[in-house]
Protein backbone atom coordinates (compact mmCIF):
# COMPACT_ATOMS: atom_id res chain seq x y z
CA UNK A 1 0.00 0.00 0.00
CA UNK A 2 1.42 3.14 -0.94
CA UNK A 3 1.11 6.72 -0.03
CA UNK A 4 0.44 9.55 -2.69
CA UNK A 5 -0.21 13.35 -1.90
CA UNK A 6 -1.71 16.64 -3.44
CA UNK A 7 -1.63 20.08 -2.52
CA UNK A 8 -6.01 19.99 -3.43
CA UNK A 9 -8.30 17.09 -2.60
CA UNK A 10 -8.99 16.97 -6.32
CA UNK A 11 -5.27 16.39 -7.29
CA UNK A 12 -2.83 15.81 -9.43
CA UNK A 13 -1.86 13.14 -7.02
CA UNK A 14 2.26 12.30 -6.50
CA UNK A 15 4.24 9.20 -4.60
CA UNK A 16 5.12 10.34 -1.10
CA UNK A 17 8.81 11.19 -1.70
CA UNK A 18 10.16 9.44 2.02
CA UNK A 19 8.57 6.18 3.33
CA UNK A 20 6.14 5.08 0.31
CA UNK A 21 5.11 1.98 0.97
CA UNK A 22 3.23 2.07 4.32
CA UNK A 23 3.00 -1.56 4.52
CA UNK A 24 5.73 -2.67 2.56
CA UNK A 25 5.97 -6.34 1.61
CA UNK A 26 7.66 -8.30 -1.03
CA UNK A 27 6.96 -11.83 -0.05
CA UNK A 28 3.08 -11.67 0.50
CA UNK A 29 0.56 -9.75 1.05
CA UNK A 30 -0.92 -9.80 4.36
CA UNK A 31 -1.45 -5.86 5.28
CA UNK A 32 -3.58 -3.67 3.76
CA UNK A 33 -6.74 -1.12 3.44
CA UNK A 34 -5.73 1.55 5.77
CA UNK A 35 -8.57 3.64 7.29
CA UNK A 36 -8.35 6.46 9.27
CA UNK A 37 -9.94 7.83 12.15
CA UNK A 38 -9.99 11.73 13.15
CA UNK A 39 -10.06 12.28 16.33
CA UNK A 40 -9.89 16.18 18.04
CA UNK A 41 -6.65 15.69 18.95
CA UNK A 42 -4.99 13.22 16.65
CA UNK A 43 -5.85 10.90 13.84
CA UNK A 44 -5.39 6.82 14.27
CA UNK A 45 -5.27 4.06 11.68
CA UNK A 46 -6.32 0.63 11.90
CA UNK A 47 -5.79 -2.20 8.90
CA UNK A 48 -6.57 -5.82 8.19
CA UNK A 49 -3.32 -8.61 8.52
CA UNK A 50 -3.85 -11.59 7.49
CA UNK A 51 -2.39 -15.18 8.60
CA UNK A 52 -1.80 -18.04 6.63
CA UNK A 53 -4.29 -20.44 8.44
CA UNK A 54 -7.56 -20.69 6.65
CA UNK A 55 -10.63 -19.98 8.08
CA UNK A 56 -13.78 -22.97 7.25
CA UNK A 57 -14.86 -21.31 4.34
CA UNK A 58 -11.13 -21.34 3.09
CA UNK A 59 -10.47 -18.20 3.06
CA UNK A 60 -7.42 -16.57 5.17
CA UNK A 61 -8.27 -15.43 8.80
CA UNK A 62 -8.19 -11.44 9.03
CA UNK A 63 -8.07 -9.59 12.05
CA UNK A 64 -6.98 -6.23 12.86
CA UNK A 65 -4.05 -5.01 13.95
CA UNK A 66 -3.48 -2.51 16.91
CA UNK A 67 -4.17 0.84 16.08
CA UNK A 68 -1.51 3.38 14.89
CA UNK A 69 -1.44 7.26 15.14
CA UNK A 70 -0.74 9.26 12.33
CA UNK A 71 2.30 11.49 12.18
CA UNK A 72 3.06 14.22 9.56
CA UNK A 73 6.65 16.06 9.79
CA UNK A 74 7.54 18.93 8.74
CA UNK A 75 7.54 18.38 4.90
CA UNK A 76 3.98 16.60 5.66
CA UNK A 77 5.56 12.98 5.10
CA UNK A 78 3.18 10.49 6.80
CA UNK A 79 4.19 7.85 9.41
CA UNK A 80 2.88 5.49 12.00
CA UNK A 81 3.59 5.54 15.52
CA UNK A 82 2.26 3.49 18.27
CA UNK A 83 -1.20 4.60 19.98
CA UNK A 84 -0.67 4.54 23.86
CA UNK A 85 -4.70 3.86 23.98
CA UNK A 86 -3.94 0.19 22.89
CA UNK A 87 -2.75 -0.85 26.28
CA UNK A 88 -6.69 0.90 27.94
CA UNK A 89 -8.84 -0.94 25.34
CA UNK A 90 -11.13 -3.18 26.66
CA UNK A 91 -13.09 -6.42 24.97
CA UNK A 92 -13.34 -10.27 24.66
CA UNK A 93 -10.35 -12.27 24.36
CA UNK A 94 -9.80 -14.41 21.20
CA UNK A 95 -9.85 -17.28 21.87
CA UNK A 96 -8.17 -18.99 19.02
CA UNK A 97 -4.82 -16.42 19.47
CA UNK A 98 -1.79 -17.73 21.87
CA UNK A 99 -0.92 -14.87 24.56
CA UNK A 100 0.93 -11.55 23.17
CA UNK A 101 4.28 -11.43 23.75
CA UNK A 102 6.56 -7.72 23.91
CA UNK A 103 10.34 -8.39 23.03
CA UNK A 104 12.30 -5.19 23.83
CA UNK A 105 16.16 -4.95 23.13
CA UNK A 106 18.27 -1.69 22.83
CA UNK A 107 18.77 -1.18 19.33
CA UNK A 108 20.53 0.75 16.99
CA UNK A 109 21.49 1.04 12.96
CA UNK A 110 23.19 -2.93 12.17
CA UNK A 111 21.36 -4.18 15.13
CA UNK A 112 19.79 -7.54 14.53
CA UNK A 113 17.28 -9.82 16.48
CA UNK A 114 16.90 -13.73 16.03
CA UNK A 115 13.69 -15.92 15.99
CA UNK A 116 13.35 -19.22 15.76
CA UNK A 117 9.87 -20.63 15.38
CA UNK A 118 7.74 -24.02 15.76
CA UNK A 119 8.63 -25.34 12.68
CA UNK A 120 12.64 -24.59 13.24
CA UNK A 121 12.69 -21.65 10.57
CA UNK A 122 15.29 -19.00 11.78
CA UNK A 123 14.26 -15.29 11.09
CA UNK A 124 16.48 -12.26 11.03
CA UNK A 125 15.32 -8.70 12.18
CA UNK A 126 18.02 -6.14 10.91
CA UNK A 127 17.78 -2.48 11.22
CA UNK A 128 19.72 -0.45 9.31
CA UNK A 129 20.24 3.22 8.50
CA UNK A 130 17.82 5.95 8.28
CA UNK A 131 15.49 3.56 9.24
CA UNK A 132 15.42 0.70 7.07
CA UNK A 133 14.35 -2.87 8.18
CA UNK A 134 14.84 -5.93 6.75
CA UNK A 135 13.25 -9.37 7.79
CA UNK A 136 15.23 -12.70 6.75
CA UNK A 137 14.60 -16.20 6.64
CA UNK A 138 17.67 -17.74 6.69
CA UNK A 139 19.79 -16.27 3.55
CA UNK A 140 16.49 -15.07 2.51
CA UNK A 141 15.26 -11.57 2.41
CA UNK A 142 11.52 -11.88 2.89
CA UNK A 143 10.54 -8.15 3.38
CA UNK A 144 12.12 -4.81 3.97
CA UNK A 145 10.60 -1.42 4.55
CA UNK A 146 12.27 1.99 4.12
CA UNK A 147 10.92 4.39 6.81
CA UNK A 148 13.48 7.39 6.18
CA UNK A 149 13.37 8.35 9.60
CA UNK A 150 15.05 11.78 10.13
CA UNK A 151 17.37 11.12 13.06
CA UNK A 152 20.25 9.64 13.59
CA UNK A 153 19.62 5.95 14.65
CA UNK A 154 22.49 5.92 17.55
CA UNK A 155 20.31 4.79 20.26
CA UNK A 156 16.96 3.49 20.67
CA UNK A 157 14.50 0.80 21.63
CA UNK A 158 13.22 -1.69 19.32
CA UNK A 159 10.10 -3.81 19.90
CA UNK A 160 8.80 -7.02 18.39
CA UNK A 161 5.48 -7.31 18.94
CA UNK A 162 4.14 -11.33 18.78
CA UNK A 163 1.03 -12.86 18.96
CA UNK A 164 -0.14 -16.51 16.87
CA UNK A 165 1.73 -15.78 13.81
CA UNK A 166 1.53 -12.05 13.48
CA UNK A 167 4.81 -9.86 14.26
CA UNK A 168 5.23 -6.11 14.44
CA UNK A 169 8.28 -4.04 15.02
CA UNK A 170 9.23 -0.53 16.17
CA UNK A 171 11.74 1.31 16.60
CA UNK A 172 10.82 3.55 19.81
CA UNK A 173 7.48 4.49 19.18
CA UNK A 174 7.69 4.37 14.98
CA UNK A 175 5.84 1.55 13.60
CA UNK A 176 8.88 -0.27 10.64
CA UNK A 177 6.96 -3.42 9.31
CA UNK A 178 4.25 -5.86 9.98
CA UNK A 179 5.01 -9.74 9.11
CA UNK A 180 3.24 -12.70 8.78
CA UNK A 181 4.82 -15.61 10.17
CA UNK A 182 4.99 -19.91 9.06
CA UNK A 183 4.82 -20.45 12.87
CA UNK A 184 4.44 -19.06 16.07
CA UNK A 185 8.25 -17.50 17.46
CA UNK A 186 9.24 -19.88 20.53
CA UNK A 187 12.75 -18.77 20.85
CA UNK A 188 14.23 -14.86 20.28
CA UNK A 189 18.35 -13.47 20.71
CA UNK A 190 19.07 -10.04 20.67
CA UNK A 191 22.33 -10.04 19.62
CA UNK A 192 23.55 -6.66 20.53
CA UNK A 193 22.52 -7.63 24.22
CA UNK A 194 23.87 -11.55 23.60
CA UNK A 195 19.97 -12.17 25.35
CA UNK A 196 17.99 -15.05 24.95
CA UNK A 197 14.37 -15.53 25.22
CA UNK A 198 12.09 -18.62 25.67
CA UNK A 199 9.24 -17.99 24.86
CA UNK A 200 5.85 -19.63 26.69
CA UNK A 201 3.55 -18.55 23.83
CA UNK A 202 2.33 -21.52 22.40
Amino acid sequence: MGIFTSNTLEGPFMPQSKSFALFANQDKMNAYFARFLERPDETLVNFHVLLNEKSANGQPKTYLAPLKKADYDKHGTLRLKWWNGNDKLIGDECADFCDPCIITMQAKAGSLMILNDQEGKTYHIRLMEYGRIEIWQDDILMVYAERDLEEDMISGEMHVLLRNVMLEVYWKEWFMIYYTLSSPIIRAESVDELKYHDLNIV
